[in-house]
């Protein structure tokens, strides 16, 4: 897991495919700091830019209130709220986008072979840890409760509907939720590397796996099946790849390389970061010397 900021999508392209010139254009909300690096930003993933125009966030938020008053006004009148996945569905790929298109929980991409779904950390229709709970209804178009991930974290043995917590849990738009603390990490507002340990690929018993510091990070590693058995194995050998990457820089004395390659770590762009950040700093308490962070 990697922490992550939220930033507003400012532009709608039209786009299309290169590989498919005849295919029918698509539209795709994107952030960028201006018009040209939005576009670039989509040519980079193999798409033929068509159109790149400003839009209004506002305007989604605006759908987003509606649809909330609709779905609070739902349970109070005792029926299950109508949901617009439509609403969510629009952001997908801007939220992929942001998460370097890695899953939110494993940090595995994932684009390549699945479409991946808009997963609402606090549950939108029901609570596994509390049946009687109908769901976080009222959060069901925040933004901050989007996730994207891939299918084996959020369904299977996985995340699904879970949501532990440690206190009063809030009940409706009325009680506020900082009475309920998530035992759930959630990467907006968590640094999960101060609630999980990887263990670097060259460790004896357990290379590749994650182990939790805190009762946040243990419920975080369960209900997000961190160390299933597939994720672990691919996990340990990109940490491989790093080390031998990074050790190659090093005998290269490439500086340049080695800053943008750490960076890269920090900053979340490669698949299952933290645990690469892990292995580095292994390397370097290998070689007695300090990690760069």
């Amino acid at each position: 897991m990697n922490h992550v900021v939220f930033q507003e999508p400012n532009f709608r392209c039209k786009i299309r495919r290169r590989d498919r010139p005849q295919s029918k254009p698509s539209g795709r909300l994107v952030y960028g700091k201006d018009a040209a690096e939005a576009q670039l930003a989509l040519e980079k993933k193999g798409y033929q830019v068509l159109s790149v125009l400003p839009y209004n966030f506002a305007n989604w938020k605006n759908s987003a209130g509606k649809a909330t008053k609709a779905a609070i006004a739902d349970v109070k009148a005792g029926r299950k709220p109508r949901f617009k996945a439509a609403i969510w569905a629009v952001l997908k790929e801007h939220l992929q986008d942001l998460f370097f298109g890695k899953c939110a929980y494993c940090e595995a991409r994932f684009q390549h072979v699945a479409f991946g779904d808009v997963e609402h950390f606090r549950p939108k229709a029901q609570v596994t840890e509390e049946l009687s709970h109908p769901g976080y209804y009222w959060l069901a178009y925040t933004v901050e409760n989007y996730l994207p991930s891939c299918q084996l974290c959020n369904q299977g043995e996985a995340k699904k509907n879970h949501f532990p917590v440690k206190g009063k849990r809030a009940q409706s738009p009325a009680d506020s939720l900082h009475q309920e603390l998530a035992l759930l990490l959630n990467p907006y507002q968590d640094k999960p590397l101060e609630h999980l340990t990887f263990w670097p690929s060259q460790q004896a018993q357990t290379p590749g796996w994650v182990s939790p510091v805190d009762e946040r990070g243990e419920h975080s590693v369960a209900v997000y099946d961190l160390n299933r058995e597939a994720l672990v194995e691919i996990r340990r050998e990109e940490q491989i790849n790093v080390r031998a990457r990074f050790k190659q820089l090093l005998l290269e004395e490439n500086s340049e390389g080695l800053k943008q390659f750490t960076l890269d770590c920090i900053q979340g762009r490669r698949q299952f970061s933290a645990a690469a950040m892990a292995e580095i700093r292994d390397f370097y308490a290998k070689m007695g010397l300090p990690a760069p962070w």
